[in-house]
């Protein structure tokens, strides 16, 4: 998962290619930057990227905080991978380092938060 601070958008990068036509609702997201709550104003898809948009930027050296919750097993409505497998809930906190290009925080989803459908 990277985190791209400048723009003031996340990028959580999976290992998997996602769903991008049945996104989660923006509530379903948790998202503070050096404690503040930030709201998510938007969600896309790129591939196995998920992009979390926020109502305003963060700098270097800010410790960004970001939490979904799966609304619940099998949704139609969740951040999914192109079979339909729901991501399970997850949280994730680092601090926004400066590589030259940007502030961006780099941290993998393992497979592990893939969850299969049970039909």
């Amino acid at each position: 998962m990277a985190a791209t601070g400048p723009s003031g958008t996340l990028i959580l990068v999976f290992e998997e290619a996602l769903d991008a036509t049945l996104l989660p609702e923006y509530s379903k997201f948790s998202v503070t930057v050096n404690g503040a709550v930030h709201k998510v104003t938007g969600l896309s898809v790129s591939g196995s990227n998920l992009l979390v948009e926020l109502d305003s930027s963060f700098a270097s050296g800010a410790l960004v905080r970001l939490v979904y919750t799966d609304p619940a097993r099998n949704q139609t409505l969740a951040v999914q991978d192109i079979a339909g497998n729901d991501v399970s809930s997850f949280n994730f906190s680092k601090l926004a380092i400066n590589d030259g290009t940007g502030t961006q925080v780099s941290v993998w989803l393992s497979p592990a938060v893939v969850s299969e459908s049970t039909a």
